[in-house]
């Protein structure tokens, strides 16, 4: 166990919990707070598709100081982001893309 354990760079007792199952995997980001920020965020992106997470952020947290709210921390805002698949640009219809950039002679 131990050559294992120098080989793979982990502690022993870390691989002794999961052989015998007391190790307990992570979990995914899950806030239950977030069910009221989706639907903003998901309102911005559609209506600014080419925004990334730090503008529409910036437009969310407006909206919220406006409405006396909380602000939101933009990596939570990234996090919400990706796992609303819906709100990356490939899965926006007629959202510009910008992998593809066409220079004019």
């Amino acid at each position: 166990m131990k050559v294992v354990a120098e080989t793979l760079g982990v502690a022993r007792s870390n691989l002794i919990d999961r052989l015998h199952g007391r190790a307990k995997p992570r979990r995914r980001y899950h806030k239950a707070q977030d069910a009221a920020v989706v639907p903003l965020i998901m309102a911005l992106v559609s209506a600014r598709p080419t925004y990334g997470y730090r503008r529409i952020t910036a437009l969310l947290n407006r909206q919220l100081r406006a409405e006396s709210l909380a602000p939101v921390n933009h990596k939570r805002v990234y996090r919400i982001m990706k796992a609303t698949t819906c709100c990356w640009r490939g899965n926006i219809p007629n959202a510009p893309s910008m992998c593809t950039t066409a220079r004019s002679s």
